[in-house]
């Protein structure tokens, strides 16, 4: 069913809040549940994993249209300056919310590649890996609970994001040490680079969201 739930409901803010928060936070939901399995799917090097993944994937982008649509919809009939900022924030958060799930696909489909090229991540890769998926999902968590003071949850958020950056500076250079001392392939050395490109965009994103939340709750 579509978030659009007629004109009737145009006019009472409140009530189309609450069905794009109800709709934005299943969404994140989706997309953490993807980030998970994607995870899990290179860990294990299952590529049968892929199609769960997708079939998620394609429900967000369904709620993603669904979600800008209704908002494009409410603006036209309710644009008094509160609504269209907080209405502009949803969209923002819906639209980085979509691009969390990209690089969940992204990481997933890294696993084929493994396989064509028989690519074996090293034990320190997995750790570090994992310390990056740990992260994400946390920040994740916090976002989707919105537990106390927003700007307390806006410092947190960044605080997670600024490790996600600093860790991915450091296992860059543990990553290039492995490959000095023959441990990784310069194939896997390739895939690793990528995934932790998307564990660092995931964190740009998570981030992105988080900030849109505090501008809605302090403004």
């Amino acid at each position: 069913e579509e978030i659009n739930r007629g004109r009737n409901s145009l006019g009472f803010a409140a009530i189309h809040t609450d069905i794009l928060r109800q709709e934005i936070d299943n969404m994140m939901g989706l997309a953490q549940i993807n980030l998970k399995k994607a995870y899990e799917a290179v860990m294990n090097s299952d590529e049968s994993m892929r199609a769960d993944i997708v079939e998620r994937e394609e429900t967000i982008d369904t709620l993603n249209k669904d979600i800008t649509r209704y908002i494009s919809k409410v603006l036209v009939h309710d644009n008094s300056g509160q609504n269209v900022a907080e209405l502009e924030e949803y969209l923002l958060i819906t639209n980085n919310t979509e691009r969390i799930a990209d690089h969940a696909l992204n990481i997933a489909d890294c696993v084929k590649s493994m396989k064509n090229m028989a690519v074996v991540i090293s034990e320190e890769g997995k750790k570090e890996l994992a310390n990056m998926r740990d992260m994400s999902i946390s920040a994740m968590t916090k976002l989707i609970n919105r537990d106390g003071d927003p700007v307390e949850l806006l410092s947190e958020i960044a605080a997670i994001e600024q490790q996600i950056d600093d860790l991915t500076v450091q296992y860059r250079e543990n990553h290039i040490e492995r490959m000095r001392q023959g441990k990784c392939t310069e194939e896997g050395g390739v895939l690793y680079a990528e995934l932790l490109i998307d564990f660092e965009r995931i964190g740009d994103h998570i981030l992105n969201i988080a900030q849109s939340y505090t501008k809605m709750n302090t403004n």
